[in-house]
């Protein structure tokens, strides 16, 4: 980066921290090493860089935050059970959630960064009905029109296989949960239920 894109490293200030600077072998650049066992995470890197000439780096393409309908934020809202506090947008075929407060700031960032992901999915709509993504399942958000059931050890292991439960429930979505902690969705429908755990984060050992 400093040879290519014209860009002066900045030194920071992690003293009495257990960060680790460190510098480049050829421009000296500063990067500061996040070791997991001195700090808490999973072993990160940071360098911060100054732009020489003020311009900007590349040609980004604004990226449009889109509003879903109002009547497409009342189907989610009403499916959730709460809506003061936060902003929705569309991303794709699903829609997502933000604390209001990040919103203006998203938007900025929408214009000159391509954002992947940014708040919590909440689900598609398909056609009067609202299918909820893992996203929401797994979140710490409070759901509290959504049935929740506390599964049994053995019953989580096969929910998190994506193998067949067998419940008492009232039919539509619900949670399961065991020791109090959301895994995921279920559909309950009249002659069966259908396990709705992403096929990719299955258990495939028994």
């Amino acid at each position: 980066l400093v040879e290519e894109q014209q860009l002066d490293s900045c030194k920071l200030t992690v003293d009495g921290t257990a960060i680790v600077e460190t510098q480049s072998d050829k421009h000296q650049a500063f990067g500061y090493r996040f070791y997991p066992y001195l700090t808490k995470g999973e072993g990160f890197f940071i360098a911060a860089f100054t732009k020489k000439n003020g311009g900007l780096m590349g040609n980004y393409k604004e990226q449009q935050l889109i509003k879903p309908s109002k009547t497409e934020e009342q189907m989610v809202v009403d499916f959730m059970g709460f809506a003061e506090g936060y902003s929705y947008f569309k991303q794709n075929e699903g829609i997502r959630l933000l604390p209001q407060q990040w919103w203006l700031d998203v938007q900025i960032l929408a214009k000159h960064l391509y954002i992947k992901k940014a708040g919590i999915e909440l689900g598609t709509i398909k056609g009067k009905d609202v299918i909820p993504h893992h996203e929401l399942a797994v979140s710490i958000l409070n759901l509290p029109t959504i049935t929740t059931i506390e599964l049994a050890e053995n019953q989580a292991l096969q929910y998190l296989r994506r193998k067949d439960i067998t419940i008492e429930a009232d039919k539509g979505w619900c949670a399961v949960t065991h020791c109090g902690l959301r895994l995921g969705w279920i559909k309950v429908l009249p002659n069966r239920i259908n396990n709705y755990y992403p096929q990719e984060w299955r258990i495939l050992k028994e």
